[in-house]
Parts: C-alpha cells; structure tokens; sequence
C-alpha cells in the first residue's frame, strides 16, 4: 500500500458503526488517564473499550483495531480517522491480528515508503494467570524511521501487558465471592456422548480404542472403580473385544490402576525423567515392573475424578519409549478423560438389573404366621389401620452444616508467604492482619523503577532542550511506561498486608506448612465466617423431592450429638439437580433456630422434614409403586 491511501478524507459507508478517536487535547501522562478510566468503570468490557482508544490517541494513531474475548462473549471495535483505503488496512490488520494472537507475542509490519512511513502493529491481549491470548490490539502510528518504529512497538507491548494486569485485577476487584461457577460445557457434552452407548462396556471400549489412536499409543486400558469404592475391575483394553480377567497380563493392568487408585493421583514411570509430577518420592513397582517387562515402554495411568473430586476409574497408557509423556499433556489427557465420570456414573446405575433395582430399594419381611386370636385381632387393626390410617409423612434426608456466610482471601498477585497470623478457629475483628507477603522484592524492583524514571526524565529534558523532539517522544514513552510498571509493584506492595474485611472466625485456611512458599495468584488461603449463624444445606434425592417445598419445617441432628436436635425452617430450594456421593439430589437451604457452639462448619447429620399428614397405605407402598412402574412402565 502507498503512503498517498493514508492520507485524510471523508469516512467510507463500511466506517458508519465505527468509533472515532477523539481529536481532544491530551490530558495529563497516559499512565493517569488509563488509571482514572479502571477507577470510573464498573464492567471490565467497558475499561478495556475506553483504555484501548485512550491508548490509540495517546499514540496518534490513524486506525486503530481491538477484539478482546472474554467469558463466551466478543467486543469488536474499530477506532478509526477518515481516510480512504481503511478497508484493505483492516484486512491486513486482520491478518496480523491472528498470527499475534496464535504466537502470543507483539508483531509489527512496515507500510508506505521512505518518504512517508508508516507501521501497523499489534499487541496481543494476554490472560496473565494462563498465559492465553484473549483478543488483540492493533494500531496504524506514522514514524520517522524504522528504529523509532520499534520503539513505539516496545512501548506499545508495555503499555498493552499493564492492561492485561489491570483486566485481571480488575476482575478480582468486582467480583462477587458467592458467584457461582458454571462448570465447562466439556462435561455436558461428554455426558451426551456417553448416552449414545448401550452400556458401560461398549462406552469403555469407545474410549480406549479413541484414546488409543488419539494419542499414538501401544495399547490403552480403562478399569471402574466397584460399588463398594474397594477395587478396579478392568472393562476394556483398546484393541480387543474380548479378555479374560484371570489372565497375567490382565491382572498385571488391574494392579497397576489399583497402584494409581492407592496413589490418588496420576503416575507415570518412562525413561525421560523431566515429568513435574508430585509423587512424595514414592516408587511405584507395579508400574516399574510392567516398564521393564515392556522394554522400556511409556507407562502412565491417570485418574477419571468426579464433581466431588472423587475417582471412579483409571485410564492407563503404553507408548513407545521414544515418545515420552510431558506434564502438560498428561494434565491435558487428565482433564479431558474426567469429562467422561458423569457418563460413567449415569451409565453404572443404567446398567443395574430389575433385580439388582429392587434388591437396592427394597427388604421385604414375610409376616409371621398368626397363632391365636388375639394376635389375629391385632393383625385385623393394624390391616384396617393401614388401609385407612393417616400419619404425619417425615421423610429424613442427610444434611451438612455450613456458615450463613463467608468472606474469603485469595492471593492477589505470585508471592512468598512472609508470615500467617491466624489459624482456624481463631477469632479476627475487620482490618486485622491475617496474612502478609514478602515485598523485599517488589521494594527492590520500585527503587529501581524510579531511578530508571528519574534518569530518563533527565535525558528527556536535555533532548527537549536541544530541539530532539523525536528522542524525547521515545524518552516520554518509555517513561510512560516505566510509570505503569511501577504503579503496578506499588499496588502489589499495598495490597501484601492482607486483613480481615469482616468480624468473626476462621473456619478454614491453615498456612502455617506454606510460610516462605510462593503462593499462586487467585489461590483460596483463608475463609472467615462473621459467626452471624449457621445454615444446614438438605441433600434431596429425586424420589423425595416432589413431596418436600419452601416452607417446609423439620428436625435436625448431627452426627456428634445425635441427642441434641434443632429445629429448621426451609428456605430455598434449588430448582436443578445435583451430583452429591454419587446421587443425583435437589439441594434445599434452611435456616437453625437456636445457636450451638458445638454447631461446625461442615458437620453432616440427617434431617426429618415435615411435609404434612397422607395415608399410611401410600407412606409404606409408594416406593414399591414407583419402582413397579418404573420397572415395567406401567
């Protein structure tokens, strides 16, 4: 494209929806107008909107592109000035876009000629706490020369990296703690997959064989956990319809899933020795043995876990000895097989006999024969009672205690764990210390900082004294920039006294194992409960639901003091199911009258729900009718 396409002109039609750059006086270093726009904004979408076009002016851009993604949602923008030829700017803008976002690394691409250059460049728009490209932003600048050129690339890249600091800051800021979250859309399509299988057989055989092939290995094995949670049965080895269960090879997998199962996380044993897997320098023989048997194969088996983090089987892999497993590609296969556990479990009840239904359901007593009369008068009250008897129906449901509510502390950016203050069970009062992160470092790094600023500043006003006015733009970016990295480190250092936003007690967050380890951003540390009373969470099963409503009254009673019983009152209940041990329940919240000091977050107990009077022939029969019907769907 030729500089003579970048000159102003009226808008094309195709820029009618397009923003504009404003073409106000600048006001104030980049640095505060950026900081005011994150204070003044409620919605990380509009921050990233406003600071994206605050930045193409402070640039000059003549066009400017950003795309940012975020949560199943897009925002498109092009921030241009009139001109003619934008389009087939956008579509290399476009172009570049992409290839910065797939590298993840800031791309710059030189247009015009000598007499009047130009650059595009582009920043991708990272998610610091993955490292994944989350939308870009591109800008058209005019230069004097190619090294300034770069120069405004570096300046740009740095300005881009405090956004992505600031989006995610900005995210911790203005998030509710009792949002919930919705889990990935993977398991729910795995779920849907697994239906498609007659049974859990033909879905194991599926898997392994798919594995098999996906990830180039010799041979792949699938084993459930049992029922009784105390063994792996093997149900399919890619490759093969058929296998006997007493044979060596069989067995030999059988015992290195239950290895896996013991262990409780994912083993491998091969000759590359760089995995990063945490296995407590623990050998595992089982695995070794079948290593060395298989002539150094690549041997791994990896867990299939639950809602509840809970493993119901084990996936086990053979590859070749020249093709090793990584840690990220055995977190990635980890991930990708527990999407499958739903279906496991969905498929495991499904394939139960009418049999093995009623066995579970129900234990029948015969009566005993009846010897005189009056037994037999007994027995005629007792038939006439049950046929025309009405009692109260008080079904009894498990139930566990929790707080009313909780405030919890997550780390707020990567630091060492300097001192812990609190442990669980203390009691705190709001802007009390709990918890503080070592700042030597980040001290270090803002003494730096500002002698790097103070130095540039004076070279900025010595090239402004000497008419250098394109060194001095490069002098005021970089300081721009430095400006930015320091404001950064500061809120660090204010934000490494973490206190206590509410008054009451820990209920949970135990660190003191943790002082002097780096701790991740976003890790859970503590929860405080402002002791404002407890709640009890009702696990429903589906056969009980229909008969229990908001409202509703009852009893409760923990498992430590089955004698002392508090009486509740429900007050929500959830309208979907969920998976709790392994069965599917309706989730109902009440409220404990009365206050227990020995009532703990976490406690478990049962439940008796008062739900009104019915017959005493439905309160004794309707679960066999119900299993009747839906045995023989009548």
């Amino acid at each position: 494209m030729s500089a003579n396409n970048l000159q102003p002109a009226p808008a094309t039609a195709s820029q009618q929806n397009s923003k504009t750059i404003s073409d106000t006086p600048k006001r104030g270093s980049l640095s505060n107008r950026l900081q005011e726009i994150k204070a003044s904004n409620q919605n990380r979408f509009d921050f990233v909107d406003q600071a994206s076009r605050e930045i193409a002016e402070s640039f000059n851009a003549s066009l400017a592109v950003l795309e940012f993604k975020e949560g199943g949602q897009t925002l498109n923008r092009e921030y241009l000035k009139s001109g003619p030829g934008f389009d087939e700017l956008l579509e290399t803008a476009s172009l570049l876009t992409i290839e910065s976002q797939l590298e993840g690394e800031s791309r710059g691409k030189f247009l015009g000629d000598e007499n009047n250059p130009f650059m595009l460049m582009t920043c991708p728009l990272l998610d610091t706490t993955h490292q994944e490209a989350r939308g870009a932003l591109t800008l058209l600048v005019k230069i004097a020369d190619r090294n300034i050129g770069q120069k405004l690339l570096n300046s740009l890249e740095i300005t881009v990296k405090w956004m992505d600091t600031a989006v995610d800051e900005f995210e911790v800021m203005h998030q509710d703690s009792s949002d919930t979250k919705i889990k990935p859309s993977a398991a729910l399509d795995a779920v849907g997959k697994g239906a498609k299988f007659e049974n859990l057989t033909h879905l194991s055989m599926a898997l392994a064989n798919n594995y098999c092939e996906k990830l180039d290995c010799e041979k792949a094995s699938i084993g459930l956990v049992t029922d009784d949670g105390l063994k792996i049965k093997l149900h399919a080895i890619s490759g093969l319809d058929s296998f006997k269960e007493n044979s060596p090879p069989v067995i030999e997998i059988v015992q290195a899933q239950e290895e896996c199962y013991d262990h409780g996380d994912t083993i491998c044993v091969q000759i590359d020795d760089s995995l990063q897997l945490d296995t407590t320098n623990r050998r595992f023989l089982i695995h070794e043995q079948i290593h060395q048997k298989s002539a150094g194969a690549c041997i791994a088996s990896i867990p299939l876990r639950g809602d509840q983090d809970e493993i119901t089987g084990i996936l086990t892999l053979q590859r070749r000895s020249d093709s090793p497993f990584s840690t990220n590609e055995l977190s990635k296969i980890e991930t990708s097989v527990s999407n499958f556990s739903s279906s496991v479990k969905l498929m495991k009840r499904a394939d139960r006999s009418l049999k093995r239904h009623f066995l579970d359901e129900y234990l029948f007593n015969l009566p005993t024969v009846l010897k005189n009369s009056t037994l037999a008068m007994v027995a005629a009250v007792a038939i006439l009672f049950l046929i025309f008897g009405w009692l109260p129906y008080r079904p009894t449901v498990p139930c566990v205690v929790q707080p009313q509510s909780v405030s919890r502390l997550v780390a707020p950016f990567d630091g060492v764990l300097e001192s812990v203050a609190i442990v669980p069970g203390d009691t705190v009062k709001a802007g009390q210390t709990v918890l503080k992160f070592d700042t030597r470092q980040l001290e270090l790094q803002q003494d730096t900082l500002k002698a790097q600023i103070k130095s540039n500043q004076v070279l900025r006003d010595v090239a402004i004294q000497e008419r250098q006015t394109a060194e001095a733009s490069i002098l005021d970016a970089e300081i721009h920039g430095l400006e930015l990295q320091l404001l950064s480190i500061e809120e660090h250092i204010a934000r490494s006294n973490m206190t206590s936003a509410v008054n009451g007690h820990v209920v949970r967050g135990d660190l003191r194992q943790d002082v002097g380890q780096t701790i991740v951003k976003g890790t859970a540390l503590a929860e405080i409960s402002p002791g404002d009373g407890m709640r009890i969470m009702l696990h429903i099963p589906e056969s009980k639901a229909t008969h229990i409503s908001l409202g509703d009254t009852g009893y409760f009673a923990a498992d430590s003091h089955p004698g002392d019983k508090r009486h509740f009152k429900i007050v929500c209940v959830t309208p979907s199911t969920k998976i709790v041990d392994g069965q599917n329940v309706i989730v109902a919240e009440a409220e404990v009258e009365g206050d227990a000091e020995w009532l703990r977050s976490g406690m478990k107990g049962y439940a008796q729900v008062n739900t009104g009077w019915s017959p005493v022939i439905w309160i004794v029969s309707h679960k066999f009718w119900n299993a009747l019907r839906l045995g023989f769907w009548i």
